[in-house]
């Protein structure tokens, strides 16, 4: 039976260009932006996905979406995620790593860039306020407005109520990635999960 995910801030990205473990025909994939530029399934903030039911999916994957709420906006994102997932469902969750973009700042880095996307080269000034040529051209949904480190995003995810967690720091990338589930795992399971679903 195929099952379902959410992408969350999908941007012009599908399936494919998730992780592995979603790339594939088990998986129905449910684009979710807030612009409609992307052309997604659901166009929607992900603050407010009241047009998607409760339980609707089996897993969510969302890469770099967080950052761009308010903190106090953090926990509301986190439980709409959590709601939209069955009681087996998992998240799929990336930020930027705060704590390897300050080593890059207190090196005197703020304006090199660290790595170059297929939109461009991203420095640290890019990463914590958001990336400066998306807002040049007046995409004000872009910026950061917050950020995390592997703990303070675990302690996030864990007070919205996931039974079972797993966090990766990506040391080239600059993020952090946590799987949670509302299904209490072992540490081999969740393993296994993080291996085919963490990029």
């Amino acid at each position: 039976m195929t099952k379902k995910f959410i992408h969350i801030g999908c941007g012009k990205k599908n399936k494919y260009g998730t992780a592995s473990g979603f790339a594939n025909e088990a998986w129905h994939e449910v684009r979710v932006d807030i612009s409609a530029a992307c052309k997604p399934d659901i166009q929607a903030d992900m603050l407010d996905m009241h047009m998607i039911q409760s339980g609707a999916v089996d897993a969510l994957f969302s890469s770099h979406n967080l950052e761009h709420v308010f903190p106090h906006q953090v926990p509301t994102a986190l439980a709409e995620f959590k709601r939209v997932l069955n009681h087996e469902g998992f998240m799929v969750v990336g930020c930027p790593d705060l704590e390897a973009i300050c080593q890059h700042i207190l090196d005197g880095k703020l304006m090199e860039p660290m790595f170059e996307t297929s939109s461009g080269r991203i420095a640290p000034i890019d990463i914590i306020y958001g990336w400066r040529e998306a807002l040049a051209k007046g995409e004000h949904y872009m910026a950061h407005k917050c950020g995390f480190t592997m703990d303070s995003l675990i302690a996030q995810v864990r007070a919205v109520g996931f039974n079972s967690i797993i966090g990766k720091r990506r040391g080239g990338k600059y993020d952090v990635w946590i799987l949670a589930s509302n299904k209490k795992c072992t540490s081999d399971e969740l393993k296994q999960l993080a291996e085919q679903y963490i990029p």
